[in-house]
């Protein structure tokens, strides 16, 4: 068996934390040479998540913002968690494309009913208005060199 090696060395407020992995290896598509990749692969979405197509429907404001943002972004992938346990809260939808399909995450409500909570990297914001929450999400996922206005 492989021995486990040191992988981080952190210290924040003179505390050092260490952190330990055992050896694993990534998938043969990822180059060793690529920085971060294996940060990429750790953080992809949770494998318990099954795909929101556009005829899925919650019943409530979720779908018309998804809804506007899908117009803006045709290649949006949305992802639904699926909890494992019928008490667990699957309120939760991943958003992004096929080379990231996490970029933001929206927390809501039963049936899609806001507060929506919309989360990408360290941004968080909260909001009730559906359509507040699909100009947030449009402009996260939205590239920088975009040059077509967002339409509702």
């Amino acid at each position: 068996m492989a021995k486990a090696g040191l992988v981080a060395n952190l210290t924040s407020c003179g505390i050092a934390f260490r952190t330990y992995a055992t050896p694993c290896s990534l998938p043969a598509t990822t180059p060793a040479t690529t920085p971060y990749r294996m940060l990429d692969f750790m953080n992809r979405p949770p494998v318990r998540a099954k795909p929101w197509l556009p005829a899925d429907r919650t019943g409530g404001p979720l779908d018309d913002v998804l809804d506007r943002v899908r117009h803006n972004n045709p290649d949006l992938v949305v992802q639904r968690l699926l909890t494992t346990h019928p008490a667990d809260d699957d309120n939760v939808y991943f958003l992004g494309d096929d080379h990231e399909p996490s970029q933001v995450q929206v927390d809501t409500a039963e049936h899609g009913e806001p507060p929506f909570v919309l989360e990408s990297g360290i941004q968080r914001r909260e909001t009730s208005d559906p359509a507040e929450a699909s100009t947030i999400i449009s402009a996260w996922l939205r590239p920088l060199d975009h040059e077509v206005p967002l339409e509702y």
